[in-house]
Order: structure tokens, then C-alpha cells, then sequence
């Protein structure tokens, strides 16, 4: 519910950091899919900082971190 308050207050770039860590698979499925249909809805991009790779579906652009240094993964399959 917090993460549909914050996409209906319109931000400019909402930022999401590890959405999915403390729930099962079919509730960060969940998550994921209001998440998405609601950047959608609203034309918005979604910062989602995360270690869950289950949810990389979603994303249309994934970049990775290692080493200290910034790597594009692709779009997520």
C-alpha cells in the first residue's frame, strides 16, 4: 500500500530500495506488477535497487554495480 501512496503523490522519480526483501515469491510478484503498471500508468520511471534477481523481469533497463564500478546488464529477459 506504501508503494501506491508514493506513485499516486506523482514524484518525479520515485526510488525504490530492496522492495521485495521481506516478502514470499507471489507477493513480490505482486509488488512488482502494481509497481510496473503504475510507472505505466502514471509515465513514470522507477528506480528499483535491489539483490532479488526474481524481479529483474520487470525492468526495461538493468545495471549493475561491481567492484565499485558501473555496468549495463541489458534489458532484463
Amino acid at each position: 500500500m506504501a508503494i501506491a501512496r508514493a506513485l499516486v503523490r506523482n514524484p518525479g522519480l520515485p526510488l525504490a530500495d530492496e522492495p521485495t526483501t521481506a516478502l514470499d515469491r507471489n507477493s513480490g510478484k505482486e509488488v512488482m506488477r502494481l509497481v510496473s503498471a503504475m510507472s505505466y500508468e502514471h509515465g513514470l520511471a522507477v528506480l528499483i535497487v535491489t539483490h532479488d534477481s526474481r524481479i529483474l523481469s520487470v525492468a526495461d533497463r538493468v545495471l549493475g554495480i561491481e567492484d565499485g564500478k558501473l555496468s549495463q546488464r541489458g534489458a532484463a529477459t
